[in-house]
């Protein structure tokens, strides 16, 4: 089954284990939602769908992470638009910069 076959899987891992931040699991580290749905059925009506789709974040951006989200009520697409929100004035741009 595409996008859980073992080695995607691993690759995908390999970035957490890289230290970046999924912004979306990071706020919300039980909820279930879904960026994909198979347009064939009625997967989306009754969400049974797939979490394809990611904002991954440098472990920098963390504690300025303040909104990550899927929006499913957006139709047109097999997958859903994901937003991320980013508290830029907490940044220490000059720490930032040297990374």
């Amino acid at each position: 089954m595409a996008c859980f076959l073992p080695n995607e899987r691993q690759s995908f891992s390999n970035f957490l284990r890289m230290g970046y931040i999924d912004s979306f699991r990071y706020l919300y580290p039980s909820k279930i939602k879904y960026s994909f749905f198979d347009i064939r059925d009625k997967s989306r009506k009754e969400n049974k769908g797939w979490r394809l789709d990611y904002i991954l974040c440098s472990q920098w951006l963390q504690t300025s992470i303040k909104e990550a989200e899927i929006h499913p009520d957006y139709w047109g697409s097999d997958h859903c638009p994901i937003s991320l929100v980013i508290d830029v004035s907490s940044i220490d741009l000059e720490a930032f910069s040297k990374q």
